[in-house]
């Protein structure tokens, strides 16, 4: 009898588990683990979306100036100024061009020039000697 009360000590002194303490510090450990994960995937997200907005941005803005440049390069020669303010470009834009062979001087409703079509007539005509 003896050695089976001293079986039942020896069985109830041993642990078969984790005490509370070592559950706390497990769970704080990987929160603090889980923090420094999700604060970096949010970071890496955040920098993509920045990323991808400033990508969206260089393009609208490419487009832009593009498009500036090709209705500056088709201008009526010496047309373009900067308004008052400075704030936004002015030009003449030209629809069509073409040369002319000879110009009267006097008051005419036609000339000879290199044939060109516009139809129907529109606007104004700019005679702008650019070989001078």
């Amino acid at each position: 009898m003896h050695i089976l009360s001293h079986k039942r000590a020896s069985f109830l002194g041993k642990q078969h588990g984790f005490t509370i303490v070592e559950l706390i510090v497990v769970i704080v450990l990987l929160s603090i683990i889980s923090l420094v994960t999700v604060g970096f995937i949010t970071s890496t997200m955040q920098g993509y979306a920045d990323l991808t907005r400033r990508d969206q941005l260089s393009s609208a803005v490419r487009v832009a100036v593009e498009r500036m440049a090709r209705e500056i390069r088709n201008a009526l020669p010496n047309s373009i100024r900067v308004d008052g303010a400075g704030q936004c470009i002015e030009f003449i834009p030209s629809l069509a061009a073409s040369r002319y062979l000879s110009i009267p001087i006097s008051a005419s409703s036609s000339f000879p020039s290199v044939p060109f079509a516009v139809e129907p007539p529109i606007g104004r005509i700019a005679v702008y000697p650019i070989d001078t």
